[in-house]
C-alpha cells in the first residue's frame, strides 16, 4: 500500500502540484508505520519526498524535521537513499 502511495505522490510531483504530493506522502508514510514496513530504505525516501514537498509549499520548518527523521532512519539502519 505504501508503495502505491509512493508512486502516486510522484505522479502528482511530476505535475507540479505539491499540496498533492505531501498529502499522498503522508498517507504513504503512515501507511508504511501502520503495515510495521521493515524497508527503511522506502520509509527514509517518502520522509524525502514528503520534506521536499512541504519545502515547495513552504512548510520550511517540516520540511527540516522530515529530513531528519530520514536521516536518523537512514543512519539507524546504515543505509542510503539516492536523490533525484
Amino acid at each position: 500500500h505504501a508503495r502505491a502511495l509512493a508512486e502516486i505522490a510522484g505522479v502528482h510531483e511530476r505535475e507540479g502540484r505539491p499540496q498533492e504530493t505531501a498529502r499522498v506522502c503522508r498517507q504513504a508514510v503512515q501507511a508504511a508505520r501502520e503495515a510495521d514496513e521493515q524497508d527503511g530504505r522506502l520509509h527514509a525516501a517518502l520522509l524525502l519526498r514528503l520534506a521536499d514537498a512541504c519545502e515547495r509549499t513552504g512548510d520550511v520548518r517540516a520540511a527540516g524535521l522530515h529530513r531528519q527523521a530520514a536521516e536518523a532512519l537512514l543512519n539507524s539502519h546504515n543505509l542510503t537513499v539516492q536523490v533525484e
